[in-house]
């Protein structure tokens, strides 16, 4: 039994065997299967909300929690300062970026930017940052000597969708459910 149940049902014993008013019964009844659950909830999100969504740099917590909405555009700059200066020497540049999966957000440069509503916005503005990133290892004389590895995770969020069964966002193609089907050739 969870503890709200429980305590409903210890309130009761304790009003049947004549140790409290109905006053305080009802009282007890309110604040177990309702306020305390919506207390818990509330101290959950906000925990959730403040203390999970944290974005680093190195071992230093620059922002929390992560304000997602030029998130694209802090990362490619970011790793344009990093190119230029590793320029003379090799390096590994390692970007994640934290899209296009669930939750869609882009800066408001692209905001309604394509015809395919938030995913379409997610995806241009993605390919922007690849873009920018690939123009200045050109500028900077880096492109031949330079191996760009483009990569995605394994396509929508399956859990979020709409009411009649479409996705929010990505697109699975004849993939489904994790597992790869083979086309027969």
């Amino acid at each position: 039994m969870t503890a709200s149940v429980t305590s409903v049902v210890l309130s009761m014993a304790v009003y049947l065997n004549g140790k409290i008013s109905v006053r305080s019964l009802i009282f007890l009844l309110l604040l177990f299967s309702v306020f305390l659950p919506m207390a818990i909830t509330r101290a959950y999100v906000f925990v959730m909300r403040n203390l999970n969504c944290i974005l680093m740099l190195n071992f230093e917590v620059i922002e929390q929690p992560v304000l997602l909405k030029n998130l694209t555009v802090r990362f490619t700059s970011h790793a344009l300062r990093f190119i230029e200066k590793n320029k003379r020497n090799p390096f590994l540049l390692f970007l994640s970026f934290a899209k296009v999966h669930n939750v869609l957000f882009t800066s408001n440069a692209f905001d309604g930017h394509s015809r395919h509503s938030r995913y379409g916005d997610a995806v241009e503005e993605m390919d922007w940052a690849v873009g920018k990133i690939r123009a200045a290892l050109e500028t900077l004389g880096l492109k031949d000597d330079t191996f760009v590895y483009f990569t995605s995770d394994n396509g929508p969020h399956l859990e979020d969708i709409t009411v009649d069964g479409q996705y929010h966002g990505g697109w699975k193609g004849i993939f489904r459910g994790g597992v790869v089907r083979f086309l027969k050739l």
